[in-house]
């Protein structure tokens, strides 16, 4: 119970924070005006709770059998981050795109991404920022955790959060079905923070009033403020992100050099997405035995030989 307890300290301390990152990164860099980042009403962003939970973990593991020089440990521990948050972060895109034909966000300008979910220079970002947690954060988390062992009765509080946090979550779902009513007929994604701007911006003209941590609140209803837009097209919210042929065949050939390159983890990534690629299927087939191969044996040198170089 009590790691239970430390699991989810942990949890919400990084939604609160990456909700706070968030904000100020639209509201400074991305799309200069505040809005409340993510699928959630309150301010937390689970993707970065799960995060850093993956943060803090992989940071507990204990590579002192390796007898490995103390550079190395860094690089193999950020590399696991790099690929564990990566993994995450294309995890969650992809079930809200699939399940409910919401696109959260969009790596779609950016090179070498996949199916705009990820991309190697965000995948980049979370190596830097896992190497940051890991030499400046970490000690104040595992601070904070044993502080609250030595604290029970601050669990109440988690307790209260949890609850607030599933009423969210709740009512967050009940709005996604209705999104996801009007998508699955017009055959669309939506691209929820435009969705949210454009709410807000219709607020303003119906009642002067902007609800930042709700946004779902106008008078008229999601039905048919998605509808309205989908067929008018007098924004560009909606984004069809279905990967097309010609995109497939390219992201196959890109995969198959990068896994003869020796990038298993970008090629195993690129080949999965070319993966409907009829015309390249042997490329994208053998990109992803090459990079899995590849990946085997670093798996197997590091524990059999545990990289015992200087």
């Amino acid at each position: 119970m009590e790691k239970f307890v430390e699991m989810t300290f942990i949890f919400f301390i990084g939604s609160l924070s990456g909700w706070t990152l968030e904000l100020f990164f639209r509201r400074f860099v991305s799309q200069k005006r505040w809005v409340n980042p993510g699928f959630l009403n309150g301010p937390y962003l689970p993707l970065y709770g799960f995060g850093l939970l993956g943060l803090y973990l992989v940071c507990r593991i204990d590579l002192s059998r390796f007898n490995l020089v103390s550079t190395w440990e860094v690089f193999i521990k950020m590399m696991i981050i790099l690929v564990l948050m990566t993994l995450i972060e294309y995890i969650a895109g992809l079930i809200f795109i699939k399940g409910m034909k919401i696109k959260l966000w969009d790596y779609s300008s950016q090179w070498g991404n996949v199916q705009g979910i990820i991309c190697p220079l965000f995948s980049l970002m979370w190596g830097v920022i896992g190497l940051i947690y890991y030499l400046f954060i970490d000690p104040r988390i595992v601070d904070g955790v044993i502080w609250l062992s030595k604290n029970l009765a601050f669990s109440f509080v988690i307790g209260v959060l949890c609850g607030i946090f599933l009423i969210d979550v709740c009512k967050s779902f009940n709005i996604a079905s209705k999104i996801r009513k009007v998508a699955v007929k017009e055959h669309a994604i939506i691209a929820f923070e435009k969705f949210k701007v454009i709410v807000q911006e219709r607020e303003k003209k119906l009642a002067k009033k902007v609800s930042f941590f709700v946004p779902f609140k106008s008078s008229e209803s999601i039905n048919d403020i998605l509808t309205d837009y989908i067929k008018n097209g007098k924004t560009k919210f909606v984004d069809l992100i279905t990967i097309t042929e010609e995109e497939a065949d390219k992201l196959s050939i890109v995969g198959f050099v990068c896994s003869c390159l020796g990038l298993n983890f970008v090629s195993l990534l690129i080949c999965i997405g070319g993966s409907k690629s009829t015309k390249n299927k042997k490329l994208w087939i053998s990109g992803i035995i090459i990079s899995t191969i590849e990946i085997i044996v670093i798996v197997v040198l590091l524990f059999l030989y545990g990289f015992k170089l200087i």
